[in-house]
């Protein structure tokens, strides 16, 4: 089977990247990019936001998601018939904004009930600040065989430097995790969190100096994953 054929299966059967990490590190506006990204070349893609207390990702999208695209109660059972029956319910490629909160009950549905869709899962763990690092860890640690990726989030300045340098990170590291770096993201980042108008969008915009910072936002973004084939759908 070729490469090209290889990538028709995995995009056919329907990959959920799933955006995890500690609360205030840059996670959500991060999944918000990455997703953006993906719409701009033109992907289909379905976006889920399983983080009831802070509704970020909803905020940029509210074209995008529906209330049955949105889990607003974090009970563990609701966490479970959420993602079985919706996240899971289609094959297309998706976008999943996963709350702090609810590591504990993603991991434990992993383990005991989707094994069986590991190899359609990601696990992209943004990182931008010390406590960070643990979320990280134990993440990776109990996968259960979901490919893991580092996001390291320069956005988060001297405390992602100080997290990226402790000796639980560099250890993951040295295990052979991947890691991508998101880079500050400068002026366009800041409009899109003033106006709620995600990049894709921008593109759209009759301002030229909107539309060029959406398109180098997006060029930007489209580098971060690069040389991470299997953490992207395009």
């Amino acid at each position: 089977m070729t490469t090209r054929e290889l990538g028709a299966k995995r995009r056919n059967k329907g990959t959920k990247y799933f955006f995890l990490g500690a609360g205030g590190g840059g996670k959500s506006t991060a999944a918000m990019l990455f997703a953006s990204t993906i719409l701009a070349r033109g992907v289909p893609l379905r976006l889920y936001d399983m983080d009831p207390g802070t509704p970020t990702l909803r905020r940029y999208c509210t074209d995008l998601i529906d209330d049955d695209q949105i889990l607003f109660d974090d009970d563990p059972s609701e966490v479970v018939d959420f993602l079985e029956e919706t996240v899971f319910g289609t094959d297309e490629d998706a976008v999943v904004d996963a709350g702090a909160n609810l590591e504990a009950s993603i991991l434990r549905w992993t383990a005991d009930r989707g094994a069986a869709r590991a190899d359609s899962m990601r696990f992209i763990i943004v990182v931008g600040k010390k406590d960070g690092v643990s979320a990280a860890s134990r993440i990776h640690e109990n996968a259960r065989g979901v490919p893991t990726l580092l996001l390291y989030n320069e956005g988060g300045r001297r405390f992602a430097r100080i997290a990226r340098a402790t000796e639980i990170y560099q250890g993951l590291l040295a295990d052979g995790v991947p890691e991508a770096v998101l880079p500050l993201l400068g002026r366009t980042l800041e409009v899109i969190h003033e106006t709620s108008v995600r990049p894709d969008r921008m593109l759209l915009d009759s301002n030229l100096f909107a539309k060029q910072g959406a398109t180098s936002l997006i060029r930007t973004v489209e580098g971060v994953f690069a040389a991470h084939p299997d953490f992207r759908p395009w």
